[in-house]
């Protein structure tokens, strides 16, 4: 896929403590603001929708551990390799337990990731699928 990358920031409120991270409400993908950017070694999130505006991450969960993701910024393109796919449950839960259930992976971390999340299944907003990726390691060549 090859999409516009847009900042987005906390939307609506929760509790006291936690906020629904907004999406946009175009065919875009959402770069969580207060998250990592590009060559800075921390947590990139980005989020988009799976069954409205556009569906951009529609077949988000079908990304398996092994595939690649390109990410580009201005000149800098860095590849990241998926680690692991996670589909969490939503429906019915506590704001706390949805809180918990996403703090694993949207929250700021000090290493080099990625994670794109989105609704699960395509016909419904019952879940989030998580994708974390890595950055490939590029070996550079003998002297």
């Amino acid at each position: 896929m090859n999409a516009k990358i847009e900042p987005v920031g906390p939307g609506k409120v929760l509790d006291s403590s936690t906020v629904e991270w907004a999406a946009p409400n175009s065919r875009a993908v959402g770069w969580h603001n207060n998250s990592g950017r590009m060559g800075e070694g921390r947590n990139i999130v980005l989020n988009g929708h799976n069954n409205i505006y556009g569906a951009i991450f529609r077949k988000l969960y079908t990304l398996k551990p092994g595939d690649t993701i390109r990410l580009g910024a201005g000149d800098l393109v860095k590849a990241y390799r998926v680690e692991e796919v996670t589909r969490v449950a939503e429906r019915d839960l506590s704001v706390a337990e949805r809180a918990a259930g996403a703090a694993r992976f949207i929250n700021p971390a000090e290493d080099d990731r990625l994670t794109i999340v989105s609704c699960w299944p395509e016909w419904s907003n019952s879940h989030r699928v998580y994708v974390l990726a890595r950055p490939v390691v590029v070996a550079a060549a003998a002297p």
